[in-house]
This record gives structure tokens, sequence and C-alpha cells, in this order.
């Protein structure tokens, strides 16, 4: 299981991969060489739009 915790970024698309590239460096070789799909469930909530305001 995995939790993680975000202040700036927290609940953006910058987070979001930021997490994912995160958890990717944390699997070992062989985890990664055994990884055939990798699925990520979305909501298309406000937070992870494609709209970015200033």
């Amino acid at each position: 299981m995995y939790i993680n915790f975000g202040s700036c970024s927290y609940k953006t698309r910058d987070f979001i991969v930021d997490t994912l590239i995160q958890w990717w460096k944390t699997m070992t070789p062989e985890q990664k060489q055994d990884t055939e799909l990798i699925q990520i469930k979305v909501d298309n909530g406000p937070e992870s739009s494609g709209v970015r305001t200033q």
C-alpha cells in the first residue's frame, strides 16, 4: 500500500505524476521487468482536468 501526502502541489496533475515517478523509482529491476500493465483510474475531477488557472 502506498500513501502519499503533498503540500504545494497536492491534488494536481504535477503531484500525480511526481507520485508515479517516485513509486516507479522504488521498484526493483525485477519488479519493473515483471510489470506488464499499469492501470490508472482517474475520476476526471477538477484537480486532474486539463484546465490550469493562474
